[in-house]
């Protein structure tokens, strides 16, 4: 997810092309959720200032996520780090 975000915020090309390729396939790139459904997520995580990077290992990057300016709300829904 976490790169999924960096592609959110860097390349909305791809991000957009990758959309299209779900609507289109009928299934997700990630196996758990359709990247219409991150949107909501990533947009709030842009307004808070998350940084987009690869450069954090995951659980750091998420811990950030969630610390990083305001608590951001979807969190409450996540599952622990561990999945990610």
């Amino acid at each position: 997810m976490q790169h999924w975000y960096i592609v959110y915020m860097t390349r909305p090309d791809i991000w957009l092309k990758a959309k299209e390729a779900e609507n289109e396939i009928g299934h997700s790139i990630k196996s758990d959720m359709y990247l219409d459904e991150m949107e909501p997520m990533f947009e709030e995580m842009k307004r808070n200032d998350v940084p987009a990077t690869e450069h954090i290992a995951s659980a750091q990057f998420w811990k950030l996520a969630k610390t990083h300016g305001k608590q951001l709300s979807f969190f409450d829904e996540l599952p622990c780090e561990c999945v990610f």
